[in-house]
């Protein structure tokens, strides 16, 4: 022991400081606390990088998953190293005191406070309200998957202190956020609104903004579980008149109607980057006119059956800098994509799953002059057989990501020839294609390194269903169709 001291308190502070860097949040701080030497060298003061991320899943990993004991620790680091967080993650931290949680926000402890990740967890309503008001420098807040109106008065409190300080103080309060996610966090369109106001009112900086709903089994009773208030009338957005956005999520917003998307697009003006409507039903081609942004790289229109192929085709024409691009079940024609798609030259990412009025075999024409073309889905497309896919694929060996959904005339032979087509092929998603058997699928994951497979609905049985099912499970990942997965992260 006084050996091994000796040879410790002989090293360099640099490689001292270097080895406790990689010691987790726990073992850090009773490192700093050991002595009077080590306090001073591994203090804010000498290396603030140590004390930038707080991230409750790591301390709950070192307590062996005892949720009270971490959730305790987790307020005393935060009492103690607070002021020298920047970067705060309760991503998927479920305890059983949420009423813990808001405190360190409440109290100021966290003045310097630039990103706060409270996806998934116990986070309610009132820690968003405080990051907000105690965090002046706030400036990216994830709340997915958090049940924000199991006690709405939060809204209505924020509402009044932004009116007190406005009529009694005579300023205006403004907040720093520039960016804000809201997925599957409210069940009540009308506290959704009430909330979509006041960000109107008080982020005038705000870049990017994700609301919607997806319906999924989440743990513990999120609002996910019953896919939250989908027909909800977003009213709220029309408060949105000074933000440019260039990022705008609205992804399972059944009733998103046109006035409000136009009134969004025509205030986010030209810095438009990134656009998701995917099954925002009712969505037509006259909200969709509204849109001109020279910078828009990143369009998901999946499901969007009020939009009228020509509407498809005037989109690729006006927006020839696209590289990512869904129009997966919709009613876009050949002849839609053979009027705009030639324009698209930089196009890296594109899925027609489900566009049953497409016809494969002109898609390996159509498609020719994406030499970037690094993700497909071509799923469900007219007449996709074995030779028109070989056709396809012939000319992108660089495809990584590939969607063939609902192919009833797609054989065994096609997943024999993937690995020689696309050696590069990381994620395949082969979801209601009942006609491949497991043999073929387990021979395909056993050739090429796959990251992800889908393969749901495939109705297997017996034969060596058990042994492909126990295999794919650990390829699925959170979302059992890959490619819609990745469609999601744009």
């Amino acid at each position: 022991g006084g050996a091994a001291a000796a040879a410790l308190g002989d090293l360099p502070e640099h490689l001292v400081a270097s080895i406790v860097r990689r010691l987790p949040a726990r073992a850090r701080a009773r490192a700093s606390a050991a002595c009077r030497g080590w306090r001073d060298l591994l203090g804010p003061e000498r290396e603030p990088g140590l004390w930038r991320r707080a991230d409750a899943l790591e301390l709950l990993s070192e307590y062996h998953g005892e949720l009270l004991g971490a959730t305790l620790a987790w307020g005393g680091l935060l009492r103690a190293r607070g002021v020298h967080v920047r970067e705060l993650s309760l991503r998927g931290f479920r305890t059983p005191a949420p009423a813990i949680l808001p405190e360190p926000f409440r109290t100021a402890q966290l003045p310097h406070l630039v990103s706060c990740d409270l996806s998934g967890s116990s986070a309610g309503g009132e820690v968003v309200y405080w990051a907000l008001v105690q965090c002046p420098g706030l400036l990216e807040l994830n709340a997915d998957d958090c049940d924000l109106d199991a006690d709405a008065s939060w809204v209505d409190q924020m509402g009044w202190y932004l009116d007190k300080e406005r009529s009694v103080m005579g300023r205006t309060v403004t907040f720093a956020l520039r960016e804000l996610r809201l997925r599957n966090c409210f069940r009540s369109g009308a506290a959704l609104n009430k909330f979509l106001a006041i960000v109107g009112q008080a982020c005038p900086d705000l870049e990017g903004l994700a609301l919607g709903w997806e319906p999924r089994a989440l743990s513990l009773g999120a609002p996910g579980a019953w896919g939250g208030a989908r027909c909800a009338v977003l009213g709220g957005l029309r408060g949105f008149h000074r933000q440019r956005l260039s990022a705008l999520s609205l992804a399972g917003c059944a009733a998103l109607r046109d006035l409000e998307l136009a009134g969004l697009l025509r205030v986010s003006g030209r810095s438009l980057r990134r656009l998701n409507l995917a099954n925002c039903s009712q969505v037509s081609g006259h909200g969709l006119a509204q849109l001109d942004s020279p910078h828009l790289d990143t369009l998901n229109l999946q499901n969007l059956w009020n939009v009228p192929g020509r509407a498809f085709s005037r989109l690729l024409v006006q927006n020839p800098q696209l590289v990512r691009l869904s129009f997966a079940w919709t009613d876009v024609e050949t002849a839609d994509l053979e009027a705009g798609l030639p324009a698209c030259r930089h196009l890296r990412a594109l899925d027609l799953s489900g566009c049953a009025r497409v016809e494969a075999a002109r898609l390996p024409e159509l498609l020719r002059g994406l030499r970037g073309l690094s993700e497909l889905g071509c799923g469900g497309t007219a007449g996709l057989t074995d030779q028109s896919l070989r056709l396809l694929l012939r000319d992108h060996p660089g495809i990584r990501a590939l969607g063939l959904v609902h192919s009833p005339c797609l054989t065994e032979r096609s997943l024999a020839a993937l690995p020689a087509l696309c050696p590069r092929l990381e994620s395949v998603c082969l979801t209601g294609n009942p006609q491949l058997g497991p043999d073929a699928v387990l021979d395909l994951t056993a050739s090429v390194r796959l990251k992800r497979v889908g393969a749901a609905d495939m109705g297997w049985a017996g034969g060596r269903a058990a042994e492909a099912e126990k295999r794919l499970k650990a390829l699925r990942g959170p979302n059992p169709n890959p490619w819609t997965h990745m469609a999601e992260t744009w």
